[in-house]
Formats: C-alpha cells, structure tokens, sequence
C-alpha cells in the first residue's frame, strides 16, 4: 500500500486543489486528517493511502454503464403517477425488510407494471425478472396499489 503527504495551508495556497486531484485519479483507501501549526502557518496535514488505478479500466466501467432512463418520459403521466406510488410503496418496504430496494423490483419492473397495468398474480409474473417468489412476496401488495390507482 502507498501513502502520499499533503499539507494544506489553512488561509491560501493551492494545496487543496493538487490533494483533491490526487483523490480523484487514485483509489484510495484511507485518509488520516490533522490539525497541525507549523511555525505561524497553521493547517490540515493529509496521509492518504492509495493503491494506484489504471486509467484505461476507470474509463471502460464507465462506458459500461448503462444510461440512465427518464421513465417520466417513456410512461404517459397517469402510468407515471402509477410508477411512483410503486416506487414509495418499494421504498417503504426495502426499509421494513432492510434491504436494497431494487431487490424488492427494479425501476424498470415498476414501469413495466404500471404501463401494462397488471390486473393479475399471473400478468406480474410475465414481467421479465418478476418470478414466482416476488409474486408471492409482494404481488398482491402491488395489485391493490394499481386497483386503488388505475381505479380513479
């Protein structure tokens, strides 16, 4: 492991730029912080330590990234409506079972519910992704959702 020393003055000086460049081209894994006075220059003492990243596999995972998707406009806006008391509903959920909510659904299975407006157990388990253990866990809880929404 690699560690690197930087002194950031607390009035002037362009430390904090050259030390937050250096956080941003490094991976790193710790950072230990102190309030030193140096003679009549007082400031913050950085210990960073880092492993060294190789720029090429930063700049592959992120053109591996998936765009982001804008479902208000790919839903019309009661469908939005819909998709957004499923997201509140999941939110809530995650939270209760302590869990990441994508694990519950994925945004994307949400708006797929709520723009084929799924009247059945059966009809939420055609979603891709939605199998049978989501259906029993959380599909009724969905339906009642979409019959107090798709209702009015």
């Amino acid at each position: 492991m690699k560690y690197a020393h930087f002194h950031v003055p607390a009035w002037g000086g362009n430390q904090e730029t050259r030390l937050n460049e250096f956080l941003r081209s490094h991976r790193v894994i710790q950072v230990e912080r102190h309030f030193v006075v140096t003679g009549d220059a007082p400031g913050w003492a950085y210990l960073v330590y880092y492993e060294e990243v190789n720029p090429n596999a930063v700049a592959d995972s992120v053109a591996e990234r998936k765009p982001l998707v804008d479902y208000q406009e790919l839903l019309g806006p009661a469908d939005f409506a819909v998709y957004l008391k499923l997201r509140a509903w999941r939110k809530e959920r995650a939270k209760a079972e302590r869990v990441e909510a994508y694990t519950i659904f994925t945004n994307a299975q949400l708006a797929e519910i709520a723009r084929r407006k799924c009247a059945t157990l059966a009809a939420l388990q055609e979603i891709e992704g939605v199998g049978e253990g989501r259906v029993e866990k959380h599909g009724e809880a969905v339906l009642e959702i979409l019959r107090a929404n798709l209702a009015g």
